[in-house]
């Protein structure tokens, strides 16, 4: 063989052999271990995770309730009436029904409230300075009120009677007291009644709001 075939065989086996190794003429397997990476899938559809559910309004995060020197609360219902009084320091708000708005028939009341809560109206106005202290100085002089029992009257079993409630707080002294009126009732402990009258006064001033019946 002269040296000139010689040299053109030797070329092509090195081609052949160059072809065979870059795999272009029979495929070579991987010697890696790595998977291919799949697609990510999106995050509802992980099978791995629950469906999202619909977002709900977040609740409100709780603060605690702010500290008030003074709170007052008075509540009287009846068949034409209704004040649900509250006194928060200088703050004074009542929700009320007015009894010219009742829709009564002739002749005698039946033992039923003649208003519903659509009926109901609120009003609020801020105390004085000085008005806030002349209430707190009335309390201070009927402190005999935080010693009164819970319930007063004294209506017997089954006894109908009309509840005024009220509740005191000035200061670190608290209590709440319901007076049951029927006519052989025991009279208003004083202490209730004067606190009692006094904010009656106070919500007909900046209200104007008249006292229930």
């Amino acid at each position: 063989m002269k040296i000139f075939d010689k040299i053109l065989l030797f070329l092509g086996l090195a081609l052949l052999v160059g072809l065979m190794g870059c795999g272009y003429l029979f495929p070579v397997a991987s010697s890696s271990s790595e998977k291919p990476e799949s697609p990510a899938l999106p995050l509802s559809s992980s099978p791995s995770s629950p469906p999202l559910s619909p977002s709900s309004p977040s609740s409100p995060s709780s603060s605690p309730s702010p500290d008030y020197s003074l709170l007052i609360n008075y509540y009287f219902t009846a068949e034409v009436a209704y004040i649900d009084l509250s006194i928060k320091d200088d703050k004074i708000k009542c929700t009320y029904f007015d009894p010219s708005t009742a829709n009564i028939p002739d002749g005698p009341i039946a033992s039923v409230p003649y208003w519903t809560n659509s009926d109901l109206k609120t009003k609020e106005a801020t105390l004085t300075l000085q008005e806030l202290q002349e209430l707190k100085d009335l309390i201070s002089k009927n402190k005999d009120f935080f010693q009164l029992p819970g319930v007063c009257g004294g209506a017997a079993e089954y006894q109908r009677y009309y509840s005024y409630s009220l509740s005191v707080e000035l200061e670190k002294e608290k209590n709440s007291v319901t007076y049951q009126s029927f006519p052989e009732a025991k009279p208003r402990p004083d202490s209730f009644k004067n606190i009692e009258d006094y904010i009656l006064n106070l919500m007909n001033k900046k209200l104007s709001i008249s006292a229930p019946i």
